[in-house]
């Protein structure tokens, strides 16, 4: 247990795309961080407006426990920690602070929004804000202040973005200066305007605005006879078909003799059952059936490749060059609307570890352009032998990069049993590794590895929750700021039947979950924890897990989940206030606090355990949270009941097993048993439990049998009988169960 309690940060904010991405600026004009973040709440509840990630709405100005997670973003958990008397005391100034679990900043002495700028409208500043990057960006990265709330990023509206083609403010990441590269990230009817020097270059634009009818292959794409067809003057690799720009470089349906391909070559269709529209001019064989599109980042061709890897008509069209050279080129082929189950397939044909090449290490052939967004239906996985996907580092002191956004339904990454799949930050380089903003998206068989902050993040789409499923074999770790931060109504489950899930190394808490989100947890300890753990959870820094959840947020339940080895805190953080059921958990081994610590984000004040469920008579706990002498034993306490004195509580944790003195203590166990405490029974020493407590079982004449439920209501000191308190007992304690006492 850390003695001022913990700092619980939102995840990064990544901006709405929808399926097929890029949807805030579609039109080409508008101010995209407005529509899709910031004027949501505008004029109202500045978090949620501002899109700070955690649906703050609900939270700010209500418990300071559940807001005070809600607003800060990942990026500024170094900062975040300090001052946090949320509005009150004294704090150094230009540094982070808390306002109504919002981030603010430190002046004369007090916590304050950050400042109005002139001629911005109220706190929102243009582009990036002095006060707000010193106190939570380290003055080199950048945070705006938006409507009195610093957020990372460098733009509020459109008009701080100046430099083609990232003209749009957040059209991938909210607050962030951004545009669109190709047709895949803009709507139906729409394209990306990729002309160099163009004024809308980076904005998706009118599918007609690049060609005319005269100019183009005519409106059958066929009917001129054979000419090739005009490029799009907007988008070098579209072409005109029927009037409108299109991906390709040829027309459907062909024409006659394929004059307009050459005489080896046939115009294809790229997408399967396509008949109209733009094709390619290739000897490959088109993607039929049930479409898995293949990519082979070597031997592959973005410009004559059909994603079909069964070669073409000719001999020289082999599979390997029939392939695509990159996702990018994939995913535009698949278009905003793909077909249920479509899969992209990075192919390794090379042996070893496959690299997939972006930016100047690519050539001339094609090079990955990120955030890679997957729509809905679109699962990646790969083949052949290890690939590793390196993000590109963000650029200058202000920059940042994501690896993926799942923006559409049922898609994500699923990697290769057999043959690992690695998305790399390479050394902190790259910011984020996936940005979840999608209703159900999912990650099984691949690595998240070393982004310069968080691993996972998972944040709502304006009111609606995203959902993600992490399944066998998913590792993320070695993030300099949390694993997986949810926040917002958004959701996480980590189930695990076959393999690890594993989420280690990471610089702040392993696993983060904030407003009104929730965590689900589906594990085994085995029979020799850490090394048998299905979910484990180890070595990361702040600590393993934290929950601050706010009032009325669903149940988390952690079922069978391993958190040890927390570099300087806790195996699991809980706020009060927060609804949580742990059960057959093994939380041993952290050796610089608690395994289960109740207590406190910094600047909040809850008490209530009512909805902290740790075990009960009729449901016994069966978590392992303390060793004995000499054994994997937690520095601080099993449990630490960190809370304001005589609140009179007391927490469901019966039918656990402790540590004793020499033998373990199971309380579930038929017989009588006294726990090991320290004396003024602090949460030192690797004690059983602790805190602010006093005995169990009370007294006699105080409720010594009120809180033998859990299921009974805490504020009311278990509710058995608030009359038999008559005001004279009112320490909080810890049910440990009828067997055990101390």
């Amino acid at each position: 247990m850390r003695a001022h309690g913990f700092v619980l940060v939102a995840a990064v904010g990544v901006g709405a795309v929808g399926c097929g991405g890029g949807g805030a600026s579609a039109g080409g004009g508008g101010d995209a961080s407005v529509s899709a973040d910031a004027g949501a709440g505008a004029g109202a509840d500045a978090g949620a407006g501002a899109d700070a990630g955690a649906d703050a709405g609900p939270d700010a100005g209500a418990d300071s426990s559940a807001g005070a997670d809600a607003g800060v973003d990942a990026t500024a958990d170094a900062g975040a920690d300090a001052g946090g008397d949320d509005g009150g005391g004294a704090c150094p100034t230009g540094t982070a602070c808390s306002v109504a679990g919002q981030p603010g900043v430190c002046a004369d002495g007090g916590c304050a929004q950050c400042d109005t700028q002139v001629g911005t409208g109220a706190g929102s500043s243009a582009g990036p804000d002095t006060a707000c990057t010193e106190a939570y960006g380290g003055g080199t990265t950048p945070f705006v202040c938006t409507f009195g709330v610093c957020l990372a990023g460098n733009c509020n509206t459109n008009a701080d973005c100046t430099a083609a083609p990232n003209t749009t403010c957040g059209f991938a990441i909210p607050h962030v200066c951004g545009g669109c590269s190709s047709d895949s990230e803009c709507y139906t009817g729409t394209i990306c305007d990729t002309k160099p020097g163009d004024a809308l270059q980076g904005v998706c634009v009118a599918a007609t605005a690049g060609c005319s009818t005269s100019a183009d292959g005519g409106a059958d794409g066929g009917a001129d006879g054979g000419a090739p067809a005009a490029v799009c003057s907007v988008n070098a690799v579209d072409v005109c078909c029927g009037g409108s720009c299109t991906t390709g470089n040829c027309c459907l349906p062909p024409s006659s003799g394929n004059a307009s391909c050459g005489p080896t070559a046939s115009c294809v269709a790229e997408q399967p059952g396509e008949t109209s529209g733009g094709g390619i001019c290739t000897g490959c064989l088109p993607v039929t059936g049930s479409p898995v599109y293949y990519v082979d980042p070597v031997h592959g061709s973005d410009a004559t490749g059909t994603g079909n890897n069964a070669g073409g008509s000719d001999s020289s069209s082999t599979g390997a060059a029939c392939a695509f050279r990159t996702i990018t080129r994939a995913l535009q082929v698949i278009g905003a609307s793909p077909a249920a189950s479509t899969f992209i397939n990075v192919v390794n044909t090379v042996g070893g570890t496959l690299v997939v090449p972006y930016g100047a290490d690519a050539g001339s052939a094609g090079a990955e352009t990120f955030p890679i967004v997957l729509p809905s239906n679109v699962t990646l996985t790969n083949s052949g032998g290890p690939v590793t996907i390196e993000v590109p580092a963000a650029q200058g002191k202000k920059g940042s990069t994501t690896g993926f956004v799942f923006s559409g339904s049922a898609c994500g990454i699923r990697g290769d049993l057999s043959e690992a799949l690695t998305i790399d930050g390479q050394s902190g380089t790259a910011t984020t590794g996936v940005a979840v903003q999608s209703p159900s998206s999912f990650l099984s068989n691949v690595a998240i590895t070393n982004f310069a902050a968080d691993g996972v993040d998972v944040e709502n789409v304006g009111q609606t929750a995203s959902v993600l499923a992490v399944t066998d074999g998913v590792q993320v770790t070695g993030n300099a700021k949390e694993g997986i931060g949810v926040t917002g109504s958004s959701s996480v489950s980590l189930v695990s039947s076959s393999g690890q899930v594993l989420v280690s190394g990471n610089g702040g808490y392993g696993i983060s979950v904030g407003g009104a989100a929730t965590l689900t947890i589906t594990g085994s300890s085995g029979a020799n924890p850490p090394a048998t753990a299905t979910v484990l959870v180890t070595d990361n820094h702040t600590g393993g897990i934290a929950i601050a959840t706010s009032a009325g947020a669903a149940q988390s339940v952690l079922t069978g989940l391993v958190s040890t080895a927390s570099v300087a805190g806790d195996g699991l953080d809980i706020a009060p206030g927060s609804n949580v059921k742990v059960r057959g958990g093994w939380f041993l081994g952290n050796s610089s606090g608690d395994g289960i610590a109740i207590q406190n984000p910094k600047g909040a004040s809850g008490t209530s355990v009512a909805t902290i469920d740790l075990g009960t008579n009729a449901d016994p706990g069966d978590n392992t949270l303390q060793a004995p002498t000499g054994g994997v034993i937690n520095k601080g306490a099993g449990i630490c009941l960190d809370i304001a004195a005589n609140a009179d509580q007391q927490l469901a944790a019966s039918g656990n097993v402790f540590g004793g003195t020499t033998t373990p203590i199971d309380c579930a166990a038929t017989g009588t048993y006294v726990l090991h405490v320290a004396t003024g029974l602090g949460c030192t020493g690797h004690v059983d439990v602790g805190g602010n407590i006093g005995a169990f079982p009370e007294s006699a004449g105080a409720d010594s049998g009120a809180g033998a439920d859990a299921s009974a209501d805490a504020n009311a000191d278990a509710g058995a009988d608030a009359s038999a308190d008559s005001g004279v007992d009112l320490a909080n304690t810890i049910n440990v169960g009828a067997a055990c006492s101390y």
